[in-house]
Parts: C-alpha cells; sequence; structure tokens
C-alpha cells in the first residue's frame, strides 16, 4: 500500500489526494493551520460526492476514498507530492521543511508544478526529488506527468505511481519535451468509460444482492447550523477557498453568480461551491 502526503490543501492538492485515494493509497492533507486542514477534508469529501452524483463512481467507490483520507503530517510516507502556490520562493520554504520532517531517506518528494522544474527549488535537498504533474482536470485521469534530472527519483516514482494503477510518462523521455495536455473530447470520452463502468458494477451489485456498509471517518463540517442568508435551510455549503461554510448550496449559488460573489463573512471571492458530504 503506498502512504502519500499532498503539502497544499488548495483545489489541486484536494484533487489529487482524493483521486489517489481512490486508486488506493492513503492519503495524508496538510496545510498550514487546522481550519485549511479540515476543510480540505471537507472538500475533498465533497468533490468526490459529486463523482458519485454525476455517475462516474459509485457511493461505495466514495466510502472506501474516504477512509483512506486523513489530515496530518508527512512522518513515514512513501512519497509527498507539493501542491503549494506558484510562487518560487514558498516552494524552496516548503521542499526544506519537507525535507528536514521526513525522516525516511527513501521518501520521494515531488513537485506538481507546470511553471518550474524541480532543480528551480530543491538544491541541497537531501531525499529524491522529482516533478509529478497531474493532469485537469485530476480526478480519474490516470495520466500523470514525471520529471526531473534525477533517473533514479523519476523511475522509483514512475514505478509507485504505476503500482496503483496510474499511467505516468516521463517528461523529455517518452513524449519528446512536450507538456501533455488533455482536450476536452479526451476527458469527455474518460468520463463516459467510467461511467459505463460504474454502470455496470452497480448492475451487478444490485443483481447479486450485495452491499458495502462502510462508517466514514470524520464528522460534518458543521452541523445544524442555519444559512446566514434565507434562515431557513441548513447551511451545508462550502465556500472555496476562504472555507466558510455560512450558507445552504441554492444561497450560495445565487452569491457565486451575483455581480459581487463574495463570501458573506470574510468577504473574499468565491471560486467554486463545494457541498458539505454529511455521509
Amino acid at each position: 500500500m503506498v502512504l502519500a502526503a499532498i503539502i497544499g490543501a488548495g483545489r489541486m492538492g484536494c484533487a489529487i489526494g482524493g483521486q489517489l485515494a481512490l486508486k488506493g493509497a492513503t492519503v495524508r492533507l496538510y496545510d498550514h493551520t487546522e481550519f485549511t486542514r479540515q476543510r480540505a477534508i471537507q472538500v475533498a469529501r465533497g468533490m468526490l460526492q459529486e463523482l458519485v452524483e454525476q455517475g462516474n463512481i459509485l457511493p461505495e467507490d466514495k466510502q472506501q476514498a474516504i477512509l483512506r483520507l486523513s489530515a496530518s503530517a508527512t512522518h513515514g510516507v512513501d512519497i509527498v507530492f507539493e501542491a503549494v502556490p506558484e510562487d518560487l520562493r514558498l516552494k524552496r520554504e516548503v521542499f526544506e521543511a519537507v525535507d528536514k520532517a521526513c525522516s525516511s531517506s527513501s521518501t520521494i518528494i515531488a513537485t506538481n508544478s507546470i511553471n518550474y522544474m524541480v532543480e528551480d527549488f530543491a538544491g541541497g535537498t537531501s531525499h529524491r526529488v522529482c516533478g509529478v504533474r497531474f493532469l485537469h482536470p485530476v480526478f480519474l485521469i490516470d495520466l500523470v506527468e514525471v520529471s526531473g534530472r534525477s533517473v533514479e527519483a523519476v523511475d522509483a516514482s514512475k514505478s509507485l505511481l504505476e503500482g496503483i494503477g496510474m499511467q505516468p510518462f516521463v517528461y523529455g523521455r517518452d513524449n519528446f519535451g512536450e507538456r501533455r495536455k488533455l482536450y476536452q473530447d479526451e476527458v469527455q470520452a474518460i468520463y463516459a468509460a467510467h461511467q459505463a463502468s460504474a454502470k455496470s458494477r452497480a448492475h451487478t451489485l444490485a443483481s447479486t444482492g450485495a452491499t458495502t456498509s462502510l462508517m466514514t471517518s470524520g464528522q460534518s463540517f458543521v452541523q445544524g447550523k442555519e444559512c446566514v442568508i434565507c434562515c431557513s435551510r441548513e447551511s451545508n455549503a462550502i465556500l472555496y477557498p476562504c472555507g466558510h461554510v455560512e450558507t445552504c448550496v441554492a444561497c450560495g449559488e445565487t452569491l457565486q453568480t451575483s455581480q459581487q460573489p463574495m463570501c458573506p463573512v470574510c468577504r473574499r471571492l468565491i471560486e467554486r461551491i463545494v457541498k458539505v458530504d454529511a455521509c
């Protein structure tokens, strides 16, 4: 079993964590405060629930993935994925801190950066380092780009990712130096295949009478709190990126489409609404 840590639990970090958990890895999401760490777990759970509602995965898949997600540190992990904003100084600080925190010499430290190569900020790192770029939209996309000057680190990362069913390719070796991106028709074809697979598996489970009963870890981000706008429905929408849960989904969506889509608490712009997963 692969044990992975994600440093930087923003939208990309949550998506990477959720995708790795779906593939069977045990994932630790880490961010700079306890609030953002717990928010990350709820955002990842909400993203997984969206996949269920879209018919891409089964509820059982979501429940299994949730059990593999936690908010904790990097000790003893096989690989660390850095997913902080594209700030060179910040990335250097993160790599330095992770390098000191990881006691195992076998741990690989990887960056998801698209603008920088890992060598731009990993100088002096004692661990093996490489780039591992997850292709948008991350969830259910098995293709992943591995890069770096260390053949040992690149090959070790490639082997680890292949072990959980990902399809890594090496930048500059397998694709002649072009940054791979997925086009909309490719993404649609991938998601259509997952929907067909999920439908077939659901039919098989129904025909055999098989059920999955799983207790999920953690509790809902909020419980029984009224929406601050309509005051009639439960607040069940995570306003991203600030993480406040103060509105219901309907009022949150109304805010998001208004001329000034701002959180009613901190006044930060709303980029996305993620429904709290209370399962």
